[in-house]
């Protein structure tokens, strides 16, 4: 039997309290244009929370505003294709609350938006530790429409963090892991 969004969250109910929109965001690793480098999401999720919730709470993107004042937004990242982290939820109380430069490439980016808003409290439970499965296209990265929001499946609900499960040291007979994956973890104090 598979459990659904819906199912785990109350969303009437969030939607009766907050007396807002609910939005399921979907953030994707993107790559800038010209110069080729990559903004992963996971990187940022182990290194510097501070720049992933910046920029999962940007509320502009080239072509249309993606977050706006009158929504309740659960932020999602990808972990594998089809597979997303829940690692926030805001209710947003300003658009356009303070802004910050990118530190990946900051003559790019810089002064870009931030909404503000408050922790969705009864939310703070499967934070880094929801899974669910979507398959998600490149022209949809947020979804409003409830029909859709209710039936993401639920892949799991880890025991800890996912930052703390994923960067237990395995031992050093059981290391099998790319560049990249052994670049997010080689700073923790486990690894080192």
């Amino acid at each position: 039997m598979t459990l659904y969004l819906g199912n785990l969250i109350n969303f009437d109910e969030l939607q009766t309290k907050y007396e807002k929109r609910i939005k399921v965001r979907f953030n994707t690793d993107w790559k800038t244009t010209g110069s080729g480098v990559l903004h992963s999401f996971q990187e940022m999720y182990f290194n510097d929370n501070k720049l992933m919730h910046d920029w999962i709470n940007t509320p502009y993107s080239e072509k249309r505003s993606r977050q706006f004042a009158n929504e309740l937004v659960l932020q999602f990242i990808e972990l594998d294709p089809h597979q997303w982290l829940f690692v926030d939820a805001v209710s947003v109380g300003v658009k356009e609350g303070h802004k910050f430069t990118d530190s990946v490439e900051p003559e790019i980016y810089k002064d870009l938006w931030v909404t503000e808003g408050e922790s969705v409290a009864e939310l703070e439970p499967y934070k880094d530790r929801l899974i669910v499965n979507k398959k998600n296209s490149r022209q949809n990265w947020f979804y409003t429409n409830r029909d859709i929001i209710d039936t993401i499946a639920v892949q799991q609900i880890l025991p800890a963090s996912y930052k703390n499960i994923e960067n237990k040291f395995p031992g050093f007979d059981n290391v099998s892991r790319s560049y990249k994956e052994l670049s997010l973890v080689i700073n923790q104090p486990e690894w080192k």
